[in-house]
């Protein structure tokens, strides 16, 4: 209620606003048709002039021009001529309907133009006293927030409508999946990833076999062996001990240079792979630093991370701030000209998202297996209670459930089969205090 209030509050500022904004732009709009006019009567009257001068040089002759210049050789006779002059131009009647109209429209055109200014320098005193044009950016921000937040509320509850059943994740997620690598450029730039990341595994693997190969390379040759004084011997047999542990050291030298030059070479390889891939992957980053693209991997990265809020039950409110972060990223990215850094940083993300939403997908097909057998397990328990094998059965799902490094399984399984999981967590309890009875009734009879 208090919410609807402060909105209908804030249109209200808004359509005020707004017509006071009006208003100025048509006080604007008259003042400038006023200048437009006054500048068309200015013409008129340099025309008319202009007409009258033009008459005036195209005289008979040049007798009446000097008999004109000696009447009008005085102050006074160039007064009368004047105020003669002015009497004609306005003896012919049309001539003198035509200038008392431009007489008026002058005056009114003046008027008009200091009621305009006066006007737009009231709205422009009332627009600071009450700050009008940041008010109005305010209230757009706050409408405009407000729409983008009902937006994503609506958003968050179609998806919530699209998942109610563990089904429907399943479906979901793989849909998610299928859809990450869709643009052409985005499943080259991650498809170069899977190989980058092969090529790290495959040198961790050289490093720890070349450091297998250096403990038996020292174990053949005993070098890590403890000295122990030997029992004495003649010098005939320590010279052969000498010559023949001088040739045990070079063998073992050898081998060891061998086994390092070997593991060189295969290193060396997998480096010049991975500059070659690097490079390959610096030319999709190009091919992806551009609008339509980074649109595609930002739709990626939110879907990505709804299917994994699926499996970790994350917030609506985290998701969708990341999102916004993301989104205020990549604006100030295209403004700075930084676009291919954020975009890489966006792909490796989605690289990352992609295995981890491959997880939590394989999750829920082992799930959605257990169900199924669990589910079947608990029907025949309902209908033959005595079946023994059926209850070990039971017992051996729930315990594999339970086991280490099952934690996610079990913590997802109970989240979207509650009833199954209770239904054969229930069975397992009634049947141990069976058992504890009826070792209690044992006791009691013995």
């Amino acid at each position: 209620m208090a919410l609807n209030f402060m909105l209908d509050d804030l249109n209200a500022q808004m359509r005020k606003a707004q017509e006071a904004q009006l208003a100025k732009e048509q006080a604007q709009e008259e003042q400038k048709q006023a200048q437009i006019r006054a500048r068309q009567t200015q013409n008129e009257n340099t025309s008319f002039n202009a007409s009258n001068k033009q008459n005036s040089n195209n005289a008979p002759d040049n007798k009446a021009k000097s008999d004109e210049l000696q009447q009008n050789n005085t102050p006074a006779k160039k007064i009368d001529f004047t105020t003669n002059t002015l009497e004609q131009i306005r003896e012919n009647n049309d001539i003198k309907q035509a200038l008392e109209n431009l007489d008026k429209q002058e005056l009114l055109n003046s008027e008009k133009e200091k009621l305009n200014k006066q006007y737009l320098k009231e709205l422009e005193e009332l627009e600071k006293k009450y700050n009008l044009s940041s008010n109005i950016q305010n209230l757009n921000n706050v409408l405009d927030s407000k729409t983008k937040s009902d937006e994503l509320i609506q958003e968050e509850v179609d998806f919530i409508q699209k998942v109610d059943s563990p089904a429907k994740k399943i479906d979901f997620t793989a849909h998610t999946l299928e859809q990450t690598r869709k643009n052409p450029n985005i499943k080259e730039a991650l498809e170069i990833l899977d190989k980058q990341e092969l090529l790290s595994d495959e040198k961790e693997k050289l490093n720890e076999q070349h450091k297998q190969n250096l403990e038996n390379l020292d174990k053949k040759y005993n070098k890590n062996a403890d000295t122990k004084e030997k029992p004495e011997q003649s010098e005939q047999n320590t010279l052969k001990d000498e010559a023949t542990q001088n040739t045990l050291d070079e063998k073992y030298l050898q081998e060891l240079e061998a086994l390092n030059n070997i593991h060189k070479a295969r290193l060396e390889k997998i480096e010049n792979e991975r500059l070659e891939h690097e490079m390959k992957f610096q030319k999709a980053i190009d091919n992806l630093s551009n609008a339509d693209s980074a649109a595609d991997i930002l739709t990626n990265l939110k879907n990505l991370d709804k299917a994994l809020s699926l499996i970790v039950n994350s917030a609506f409110d985290e998701r969708n701030e990341r999102a916004l972060q993301r989104e205020e990223k990549l604006n100030v990215a295209f403004k700075n000209g930084e676009v291919k850094e954020v975009i890489t940083s966006f792909v490796k993300e989605l690289h990352n998202k992609e295995k981890e939403t491959k997880k939590g997908y394989q999750i829920m097909q082992k799930s959605k297996e257990f169900y199924v057998d669990l589910s079947k397990a608990n029907e025949i328990q309902e209908k033959s209670p005595a079946n023994k094998d059926n209850f070990n059965k039971i017992q051996t799902l729930y315990s594999d459930l339970h086991k280490k490094g099952n934690e996610e399984l079990l913590k997802y399984f109970k989240n979207n089969y509650p009833k199954t999981y209770k239904q054969a967590q229930e069975t397992l309890n009634l049947e141990k205090d069976k058992t504890q009875e009826k070792s209690s009734s044992q006791g009691l009879t013995r």
